[in-house]
């Protein structure tokens, strides 16, 4: 890259929109369809999203436009809620609609009724372990699973230990049932479903999913994504979008004005320049630093806890991981 590209790259950086936007997927396209029609709408490339939906699932996809994209593993790693539907009878090589064998016939779920699909639900609240999904992107010898998988070779899928806060069934219609899971990150509701069909001793796959809820965000107030072309999207769009500031949710501290204007260059943080903590926090923890007004400026570990950062002489008390 010659000069003039770094320089009009640096320029459409600091041009590009920056922050978190909501979009409501319909069922059909995939998360990266929708981060290119951002894209093409916003004219800038820096655009991601913070946790895909499988194309048969619909729901909220929190995006990040611009220096966002710095922060995505922050809004990757919190809580989710997902109606989920789920047919009893039959089982799915992917757990969901996509890998049903046709020619199956579907199983008694006559003597299944919803006290004991209820009691089932329960085991699964709290810590469990979980077998990842063969047909899924997660890598194993550096290998995407369900590249493997589609090849014939024999998968071993790892597990992983999970957290379900609630489950609550929402209604049952033999021989389908739909439910809301409330869980921390990670969990596949693919896998949560399949592994209802066990407990029930019936089989089951997934066979629609809808996300309502990341973190503090609601699927109510997403974008619909057929409305990314319209006319004039791109004010809309600027209205709908969540500042860097608003949307980073770790424990803070407030530096000098002459701290925050030498910040990008890398300037050790010390006792002296802080104005205030905002919120307590320990040694070792990730925080955030802002400006007298607020403005995230960096995130990074902190070296010493809250109550001693102030008082401390150490030469450095901040371990950068992101300018913003």
């Amino acid at each position: 890259m010659n000069v003039d590209q770094k320089d009009k790259t640096a320029q459409s950086d600091k041009t590009a929109l920056s922050g978190l936007l909501l979009i409501d997927k319909p069922l059909g396209p995939t998360s990266h369809d929708v981060v290119d029609d951002l894209r093409r709408a916003l004219g800038q490339k820096s655009v991601g999203h913070t946790g895909s939906l499988d194309p048969l699932a619909s729901g909220l996809l929190v995006m990040c436009l611009g220096r966002a994209t710095k922060i995505s593993k922050y809004i990757t790693l919190v809580d989710k809620t997902y109606e989920a539907q789920i047919t009893l009878g039959k089982c799915s090589k992917t757990f969901d609609a996509e890998g049903l064998n046709e020619n199956e016939s579907p199983g008694d779920v006559s003597t299944i009724t919803e006290d004991i699909i209820e009691n089932a639900l329960k085991t699964f609240i709290g810590k469990t372990n979980q077998t990842v999904p063969i047909y899924s992107a997660v890598k194993v010898d550096g290998k995407k699973l369900y590249k493997s998988a589609r090849k014939g070779e024999e998968v071993v899928a790892p597990t992983r230990e999970i957290v379900i806060n609630k489950i609550k069934l929402l209604s049952y219609v033999a021989p389908t049932l739909s439910i809301m899971v409330d869980c921390e990150s990670g969990v596949y509701i693919r896998s949560l479903a399949n592994d209802i069909g066990e407990a029930l001793g019936c089989g089951a796959y997934l066979s629609g999913l809808r996300r309502t809820r990341v973190g503090a965000y609601s699927v109510e107030d997403g974008m619909k994504l057929a409305d990314i072309e319209a006319a004039g999207v791109i004010e809309t769009i600027k209205e709908k979008v969540i500042s860097i500031s608003e949307s980073l949710e770790l424990p803070s501290i407030a530096v000098s004005d002459a701290f925050a204007q030498r910040i990008e260059q890398g300037r050790t943080l010390t006792s002296s320049d802080l104005e205030s903590i905002e919120t307590p926090f320990e040694a070792g923890q990730e925080i955030a630093i802002r400006d007298s007004r607020g403005k995230a400026l960096a995130v990074g570990i902190s070296l010493l806890s809250s109550d001693k950062m102030r008082e401390s002489d150490a030469e450095q008390i901040f371990k950068y991981s992101r300018v913003l």
